[in-house]
C-alpha cells in the first residue's frame, strides 16, 4: 500500500460515483424560448402601450396644398398620372401618421387642392388619428385648369391663422408646416412671392413653408422649380424635385420631421 510522507497510508482516489456526494449540484436554468410570432407580439404590444402613454409635447399642423392643374394628368415613370401618384402618396402619408407613428397625437392635418381656384378637402384640420387613409385625394378631381399657387397659399394662411389662434396660453407649442406641391409655373409668380412673404412675416418661426416640384423632366420646368426655391424657408431642407409618388410621400414626411425636430415614423 502506498505510504504518505508521515508513514501513514496514502488515501486513494475518490470513486467517481461518490465525487459529488455531499456537494450541491447547480440546478439547470429553465429558459423560455420565444418563436418569432411571440416576439413580434410582445414588441407590438409594448409599442402600443408606449403610444397610448406618450404625452403630447407639441402640436404641429401639416397643411397640404396639392396642384390639380391639367398638367398633373401627365404620366410618371411608373406609368400613372402625377395626380394619381399624388393621391397615393397622400394616402400613404396619412397611414404613416395615423397607424405607424409613435407620436400621432402631436400632429393635425388639413388639405387643399387647387388649380386657378382652391378647394378645401380637409378643413377644419383633423387629428392624425382621425385621418382617412383610404380617401380620394386625387387633386385633379374638380379641377384641371391653370395654376395659381397664391390662391392656395391664401387658404393655407387662413387655416394656419385659425390654428395658431387656438393655441392655449402657457401650453404646448403650436406650429404649422405648409406642404406645397406643384408641377408647373404659377401664372402670377410675383403674387405668389408676395403671399409667401406675408405668411412668413405674419407668423414668423411658427410656420414653415416646404415645396415639392413634381417634374416630368422637361427643360421648361426650371422656372416653376425656381419659384418654389424662392418661397420655401430653406431650400436645402424644404425643397425637393420629385418624379414619383414615393418621393413626394417621403419629402412630406421628412419636412414634417425636420420642422418638429423628431422622427415621426
Amino acid at each position: 500500500m502506498p505510504r504518505s510522507s508521515n508513514g501513514g497510508p496514502r488515501p486513494g482516489p475518490i470513486p467517481r460515483a461518490l465525487s459529488g456526494f455531499g456537494s450541491q449540484q447547480p440546478k439547470p436554468h429553465r429558459v423560455r424560448i420565444f418563436n418569432q410570432e411571440e416576439a413580434m407580439q410582445e414588441r407590438t404590444s409594448s409599442l402600443r402601450i408606449a403610444d397610448a402613454e406618450s404625452p403630447q409635447h407639441f402640436c404641429e399642423l401639416g397643411v397640404l396644398l396639392l396642384d390639380g392643374s391639367g398638367s398633373m394628368l401627365a404620366k410618371t415613370s411608373d406609368q400613372v398620372t402625377k395626380a394619381e401618384a399624388t393621391a397615393k402618396a397622400t394616402r400613404e402619408l396619412f397611414d404613416r401618421f395615423k397607424n405607424r407613428s409613435r407620436i400621432p397625437r402631436n400632429f393635425r392635418f388639413a388639405l387643399i387642392t387647387y388649380d386657378h381656384q382652391p378647394t378645401p378637402i380637409i378643413d377644419p384640420p383633423v387629428a392624425a388619428k382621425q385621418l382617412d387613409e383610404h380617401g380620394d385625394y386625387n387633386p385633379v378631381h374638380g379641377h384641371g385648369g391653370g395654376t395659381r399657387i397664391w390662391k392656395a397659399l391664401e387658404e393655407a394662411e387662413r387655416i394656419v391663422g385659425q390654428f395658431l389662434a387656438g393655441a392655449p396660453k402657457d401650453g404646448i407649442p403650436y406650429r404649422a408646416v405648409i406642404l406645397l406641391m406643384t408641377d408647373g409655373l404659377c401664372n402670377q409668380p410675383d403674387r405668389t412671392r408676395d403671399t409667401a412673404r406675408r405668411i412668413k412675416e405674419r407668423f414668423g418661426s411658427s410656420v414653415t413653408i416646404a415645396g415639392a416640384f413634381f417634374s416630368s423632366g422637361d427643360s421648361f420646368e426650371q422656372a416653376g422649380a425656381q419659384l418654389l426655391r424662392e418661397i420655401v424657408d430653406d431650400p436645402e431642407l424644404y425643397f425637393a424635385t420629385v418624379t414619383t409618388g414615393d418621393q413626394l410621400r417621403d419629402f412630406f414626411t421628412r419636412s414634417l420631421s425636420t420642422a418638429s425636430g423628431v422622427i415621426v415614423v
